[in-house]
């Protein structure tokens, strides 16, 4: 079994910054990552598919689940990918590895709990500008008030960039948590400390990645998003080379 790397200094974790061409570099080293044993990738897509599918159909209480779940998932997918690049041969059953490896699956957990109140924190806010928007239209109706188009479309521009910029920020958090802890056994803390370091000094490999990816994702959730099977392993392939080149 792959014997994960002990990092000395887990709050500066040293991160590389590299040049906006290394997206497409990480793209293609998570398809070959792939392509070098197709079957139990195939497999643990599927299997992550399903239980996303099956979660999702349980009101209020599956999605959460899945959230929490999810950085452990993560961290077996990781794992994977890590004894691959070792010559090791993998098994669908490594995606599970999070959960196996006692002392990193509280960690995780920490993780999917930190998405959790994120999502949380996103709904808090959309609701409140929901509602001040609310408000403020029964005001002006009732007052008589002249309402001026522009007005309102930059009122609602300030509002969608407020809920990009919490989703971005959260998005960073979290990106190369999950790798940090299940390959380092970094605190959870400190892992979404030195994810969110990495992404701001990368911002512009990982912008040109996520366009590079963008259309594979988008045809993927076509044919009754079956194709997503295929895309969830090469994506988290994708994010270990992403993860290598960036830590070293």
């Amino acid at each position: 079994m792959t014997t994960p790397d002990q990092a000395p200094d887990e709050t500066q974790a040293p991160v590389r910054v590299v040049p906006a061409g290394a997206g497409w570099d990480w793209v293609v080293c998570g398809w070959r990552l792939f392509t070098k044993s197709p079957g139990p990738w195939l497999i643990m897509g599927l299997i992550y598919f399903v239980i996303n599918i099956v979660l999702a159909l349980v009101p209020m209480i599956g999605p959460i689940a899945f959230t929490i779940i999810a950085p452990v998932l993560a961290g077996g997918f990781i794992f994977a990918a890590d004894k691959l690049t070792r010559g090791e041969t993998i098994d669908p059953g490594d995606m599970f590895q999070g959960f196996r490896d006692k002392e990193r699956t509280g960690p995780l957990f920490i993780l999917g709990l930190v998405m959790v109140a994120a999502n949380i924190l996103i709904f808090v806010v959309v609701l409140l500008l929901l509602g001040g928007g609310v408000l403020a239209g029964m005001f002006v109706e009732e007052s008589g008030l002249a309402v001026n188009p522009l007005h309102v479309g930059i009122a609602g521009f300030f509002a969608m960039l407020i809920v990009l910029t919490i989703f971005a920020v959260v998005l960073m958090l979290v990106f190369y948590a999950a790798p940090r802890v299940m390959l380092t056994d970094t605190r959870p803390s400190a892992a979404m400390q030195s994810s969110i370091r990495a992404c701001l000094r990368n911002w512009l490999p990982l912008l040109v990645m996520g366009l590079i990816c963008l259309l594979p994702f988008i045809i993927a959730m076509i044919p009754f998003m079956l194709g997503l099977i295929v895309v969830i392993p090469v994506g988290f392939c994708i994010l270990y080379c992403s993860y290598r080149d960036i830590y070293g």
